[in-house]
């Protein structure tokens, strides 16, 4: 029983390791021009290469956090209602790279973005 709970242990820890050395992660908060945390704005990360994508909201804190994301190229997308859409392109990630943005979204209809 032991030897197959430590081989358990051998086998996440392997497989952890195996993620964050080919892997990387963008993070980050969104505000608006006054500096009030934004809650509930929809965020979407794009890898174009691969056609890959994954959206999560920020939490009560503005906050969004997407992990073990494959290295490569990658576009950020954060909408909400009542602001203007925020897009930053060709984000470059690296292996174990913590890539961090804070958006600001300015007031306005979501048919405008802002190109980062």
């Amino acid at each position: 029983m032991r030897r197959s709970v430590l081989a358990i242990i051998a086998t996440l820890s392997w497989t952890t390791l195996m993620y964050a050395a080919t892997t990387g992660s963008i993070r980050g908060a969104v505000r608006d021009p006054s500096g009030a945390v934004i809650s509930k704005a929809q965020v979407t990360v794009v890898n174009p290469a691969t056609n890959e994508s994954r959206s999560m909201i920020t939490d009560a804190n503005g906050n969004f956090e997407f992990l073990l994301l494959p290295v490569g190229s990658y576009s950020l997308h954060v909408e909400h209602a009542n602001f203007r859409g925020y897009v930053v392109n060709n984000i470059p990630l690296s292996v174990n790279q913590a890539a961090s943005f804070n958006v600001t979204l300015q007031v306005g209809t979501a048919e405008y973005k802002v190109e980062v």
